[in-house]
């Protein structure tokens, strides 16, 4: 980051493109960008000031500051002309942090409605017979963690994970609560450390990863409903 002074002034502020990076991952685009960290090098300054250190255009730099004074980046100080300071980082994001949570929180809260009002909506359907080895493809580690999650907790026989020790640490954590219950329950568990394989039984279902990825959205599994199927590698994994 760069800031040009003639006389004392700050003139004209150059920002480096990591710095813009930062700032746009947590929301804020180009004009908002430049023009909080004008603030910050520069201190307090008029809407007009501003547009000529960040180098916005004079129509856009009102509602750059109103946008930012909304998510807390910037307070305006009351006077003729208003000049506008940038509030701390640390504050900011503090915010931000808070704002998000709502967010989440509102979001999490429609999941729970919709999951009940499908729930109801399911429950009047004639459930139909099952298809004996049924196979599904599953991807993104995401969907695929909630799934053996949601078996975990209604297991009434046997869990086994089997992985390598990364992997198995990685379900020690995801499903500790989980197993922890399902033991008190009367349920089998059992952990196997396999470099060769990556594994999860849970009672009649089998899931075999079919790509060790190193990101989220990388994983693939085959979710296999089958009792067969599922005894014949519950028994591969036995001492």
């Amino acid at each position: 980051m760069r800031v040009t002074f003639i006389k004392g002034y700050c003139v004209m502020l150059t920002v480096d493109k990591e710095t813009l990076a930062v700032l746009r991952r947590l929301g804020l685009n180009q004009y908002e960008s430049r023009t909080y960290l004008a603030l910050v090098t520069g201190g307090a300054k008029t809407a007009t000031e501003l547009s000529d250190v960040a180098n916005i255009p004079r129509p856009r730099v009102y509602d750059v500051l109103a946008k930012l004074e909304k998510r807390g980046f910037v307070i305006a100080q009351p006077g003729r002309p208003t000049r506008y300071a940038a509030v701390p980082i640390k504050t900011a994001i503090a915010s931000l942090k808070k704002e998000r949570a709502e967010a989440h929180k509102k979001e999490i809260e429609e999941l729970e409605k919709l999951e009940q009002r499908l729930m109801s909506y399911l429950s009047t359907i004639p459930e139909q017979e099952a298809i004996k080895g049924e196979v599904y493809v599953l991807k993104d580690r995401r969907n695929i963690y909630a799934a053996i999650g949601e078996l975990i907790s209604n297991a009434k026989k046997h869990v086994i994970l089997a992985s390598h020790r990364e992997g198995l640490q990685r379900k020690r954590n995801e499903y500790g609560s989980l197993l922890h219950k399902a033991t008190k329950n009367g349920v089998k568990v059992k952990l196997v450390e396999n470099p060769n394989m990556r594994l999860v039984i849970v009672d009649d279902h089998a899931f075999l990863f079919l790509v060790d990825a190193k990101d989220d959205k990388g994983d693939m599994a085959a979710w296999i409903k089958s009792r067969y199927v599922a005894d014949a590698l519950r028994s591969v994994l036995q001492p």
